[in-house]
């Protein structure tokens, strides 16, 4: 059923080690959007019982990257191009104001914190880490908006965090995406450290353009294919 060879789980916290893999394999593709998860197959190529498979079935639930279905079946997320547009509509909204505010309000902590998430990012693009990647993308995007200082953003962090997670898996997978997305995250801290509001602004806004972009493109390609 599943292709790859993965190591056998054994150390603690089991559950945590169980979401840390069951990600790779969806950031990678192993496990495909939409693929039906047979929990009795993915026990046994884990090794392990059923109990924290789906307690990190759960945790992979609400960080999106699960359904589940009304018959208690979970599958993995598959997101439409309309799905893609209207987040990334609203993402466009959100990460501009945060970055043009968090580039007045950030403290000179969370500046280096967003610093140090853009080290990261491109770290993990070679070789490539897909779970670290998007744990370092997500943590940005979710520091800009608490570096925004402002209180009404600040429950906007489970969208930021979902929406990340769930529109992901379309460019896990893709490198050259990947390797830009890093170089955009990388302007964007400079010009929040810089005090810049306005280039702030238009390059968070920049960054979520050409993520729909791609994603418009790369479904225009395969469907042409």
């Amino acid at each position: 059923m599943y292709r790859e060879t993965i190591p056998v789980i054994r150390k603690s916290p089991l559950t945590d080690q169980v979401v840390q893999e069951l990600t790779k394999q969806i950031l990678s593709g192993v496990l495909a959007p939409g693929a039906l998860l047979k929990q009795g197959a993915l026990a046994q190529w884990l090794k392990v019982s059923r109990t924290p498979l789906r307690e990190a079935m759960r945790v992979l639930l609400a960080d999106g990257l699960l359904l589940q279905h009304a018959n208690g079946t979970f599958s993995v997320i598959a997101p439409t191009l309309e799905d893609a547009r209207d987040t990334y509509e609203l993402r466009e909204v959100i990460d501009g104001f945060a970055a043009r505010m968090a580039s007045i309000r950030a403290t000179d902590d969370e500046i280096e914190e967003l610093e140090r998430l853009v080290i990261l990012i491109e770290a993990t693009c070679e070789p490539f880490d897909a779970s670290q990647y998007l744990e370092a993308v997500t943590n940005f995007h979710i520091g800009l908006l608490r570096a925004s200082a402002n209180k009404a953003m600040l429950g906007l962090e489970t969208t930021i965090r979902v929406s990340t997670r769930v529109l992901y898996t379309k460019f896990a997978v893709r490198k050259e995406r990947l390797v830009a997305a890093a170089q955009e995250h990388r302007m964007l801290c400079e010009a929040i450290k810089g005090r810049d509001p306005v280039s702030a602004e238009q390059l968070a806004q920049s960054h979520v353009r050409n993520v729909i972009k791609f994603w418009i493109d790369d479904t225009n390609d395969g469907s042409s294919t």
